[in-house]
């Protein structure tokens, strides 16, 4: 299984393991309403319920109707993905039946006033806080209206129930106070703890992705490790004959243009060996004072030797030094990447442009390209594996990556965005350095 899938593969494994959660509750009630009728039936054998023909027959409509809703989630959940708004309804109508046994059992002072306890835990297995929430507000909605009519009278038991079920008021505000108190209680245990699972879960699920991308990573210097050696000498060898034989006097100049594309294509599989071992091989940043304009400006002057006709184009937002605490050698990697990167992704003709503005505490190095723009989602272009170009592998936008990671104590962030009228832009942002002695400020670029 590729790397590229695994999220996917992740979120139809996530899927499963809902669904599975949610038919679990549901044979969880169908299970209780099993046992109810089961306990209907016995007591119906027994003869008890001759004297409760009414009571039976509210009961016996009390288990279908459980049953109906029971038969109704299962299909639901059969045929379709689990959904907020089928869960609550679900959540609702438990809270109803179970109030509907509460009214049959005494009302106010019911034992079953613990199945909305139950469904509140059940509320959070399913829709974590949200549902032991809803719940918790259903059971209030049906409980409190049905207790307080039965105690002012507004509201009458079945008629076959004798008259000493009725209970005062007093003993039934009581009775109603500890149920809503106990139901709450658990409502919100139930909520804490499916908020801190969800939290775990999503603390596992991270700690997968960076296991994940660690072990894309080890792969790849693996492979560097192994390759690097093997490939940059013969690379060597080929770009330095070829240079040789362009200094002839007898060769053509389609012979010259032929050894140019083999000193360009040496070039650059040297810069992708490079780049290999950047990503296999990283190490702390040593930061100093450096003005990140100078260093963008030097970037692009050594950059246009690679143009080939693309319009190539350095910007200066001020003349104030755009000064930051960063690895000089390692922000060279990254302003050499991005702007590779974007010579890559456009034809001649087309711009490249690379500014540096100030703003309040930090610098931005924006590089943009006229080029034909970014994939979606964009947080994707910067994996080791990911690429949409025929030539190139990700692999020096994943190097950015890694070293804007390693100087996040310094506010040092990259983001990817498509650029207004076509192309791509990439932001590169980091903390502005304290005032500081100048005598300490490294200026020199890629052409020192």
């Amino acid at each position: 299984m590729s790397a590229v899938s695994r999220p996917a593969e992740d979120e139809i494994q996530g899927e499963g393991a809902e669904r599975k959660r949610r038919v679990a509750l549901a044979g969880l009630r169908l299970g209780l309403l099993v046992a109810l009728h089961l306990v209907v039936i016995a007591f119906h054998l027994r003869g008890d319920l001759e004297h409760f023909p009414a009571t039976s027959r509210f009961l016996v409509l009390i288990v279908g109707a459980g049953f109906v809703a029971t038969v109704v989630d299962l299909a639901r959940l059969r045929t379709g993905s689990p959904s907020l708004a089928g869960d609550t309804l679900q959540l609702v109508v438990d809270q109803a039946l179970w109030s509907g046994l509460v009214y049959l059992s005494g009302g106010a002072t019911s034992p079953a006033t613990s199945l909305y306890a139950l469904t509140c835990l059940a509320g959070a297995i399913s829709l974590g806080r949200r549902g032991a929430l809803v719940a918790f507000f259903a059971a209030l909605a049906f409980y409190l209206p049905l207790g307080i009519f039965l105690a002012l009278g507004a509201l009458k038991l079945p008629r076959d129930q004798p008259a000493f079920v009725a209970v005062s008021l007093g003993t039934t505000a009581y009775a109603m106070s500890s149920a809503v108190l106990g139901t709450g209680a658990v409502a919100l245990l139930a909520a804490s703890l499916a908020e801190r699972l969800r939290s775990s879960a999503l603390s596992l699920t991270e700690e997968r992705a960076r296991a994940v991308r660690a072990e894309e990573l080890a792969i790849v210097g693996r492979l560097s490790a192994g390759l690097a050696h093997e490939i940059r000498n013969p690379i060597g060898s080929m770009r330095g004959c070829a240079e040789i034989l362009g200094e002839s006097n007898a060769l053509t100049e389609v012979e010259r243009n032929l050894l140019r594309v083999i000193v360009r294509e040496s070039s650059r599989l040297d810069d992708l060996v490079s780049d290999m071992l950047h990503l296999s091989g990283p190490r702390e940043p040593v930061l100093v004072r450096v003005d990140l304009a100078v260093l963008a400006q030097d970037v692009v002057a050594v950059a246009q030797g690679s143009a080939d006709g693309r319009l190539l184009a350095f910007e200066r937002a001020d003349n104030e030094p755009c000064v930051a605490l960063a690895d000089p050698d390692q922000f060279r990697q990254v302003l050499w990447n991005l702007v590779r990167n974007a010579l890559q992704a456009t034809v001649p003709g087309q711009a490249v442009r690379v500014r540096t503005c100030l703003r309040a505490g930090a610098i931005d190095v924006v590089v943009e390209d006229e080029g034909r723009g970014l994939p979606v989602p964009t947080e994707r272009i910067f994996d080791p594996a990911f690429s949409t170009r025929t030539r190139g592998t990700g692999i020096g936008l994943a190097v950015v990556k890694r070293v804007v990671d390693a100087h996040a104590a310094q506010g040092a962030e990259i983001r990817a965005e498509p650029r207004p009228g076509g192309g791509a832009r990439f932001v590169l942002t980091i903390h502005r350095a304290p005032s500081g002695d100048s005598d300490n400020l490294l200026v020199t670029g890629l052409s020192s």
